[in-house]
């Protein structure tokens, strides 16, 4: 039952279906009229933006990430638990060559896995003497590989999340 009080706005959903599938949303149950549904209308019932990640934890399976204009099957045993997690960007900038890029982590987000992500996007090894300094201060970020972004944040870290890369030998080879 839904109560309409004056001066009120009230959304509904409607499906022609003769079945409903559950799922819960940031704790919140729901109830859907079709075997599917897509990555963005989970994004508008959550009420969140492009700034949020939709993770999705079936039924014995460990939780994944939703991706972009994915269409997800309701149709599997047990109830599909949705939720959703903040997106942190970490910039950076490759001295080498001048190329940029965004990493995406989030609060639990161990920092050493932005490292093998940078190196992924850098298309290279990681070499002992290479260089990971915050832009602001000049800080290594190397040292923190242990912590996760939130205690990185935290801690007072590169507040602004840029970070400057630059391999040991500066471009330049022995040979």
């Amino acid at each position: 039952s839904v109560h309409l009080e004056k001066n009120s706005v009230a959304k509904f959903f409607t499906f022609e279906a003769d079945r409903s599938y559950r799922f819960e949303i940031e704790g919140k149950r729901e109830d859907w009229g079709a075997p599917t549904i897509t990555e963005e209308t989970l994004r508008k019932i959550a009420g969140v933006g492009a700034e949020f990640a939709i993770f999705v934890q079936n039924k014995d399976a460990p939780a994944r990430r939703v991706e972009r204009g994915e269409i997800v099957d309701l149709t599997q045993p047990g109830i599909e638990r949705f939720y959703v997690q903040h997106i942190i960007k970490v910039h950076v900038e490759n001295e080498e060559n001048g190329a940029s890029f965004d990493l995406e982590g989030f609060e639990q987000t161990l920092l050493k896995t932005l490292f093998e992500e940078m190196y992924k996007k850098l298309g290279v090894t990681r070499q002992p003497d290479d260089r990971l300094r915050c832009e602001e201060g000049g800080g290594d970020v190397f040292g923190f590989a242990e912590l996760t972004l939130r205690e990185y944040i935290e801690r007072g870290n590169c507040k602004c999340l840029v970070w400057l890369f630059a391999g040991g030998t500066g471009g330049a080879s022995c040979r």
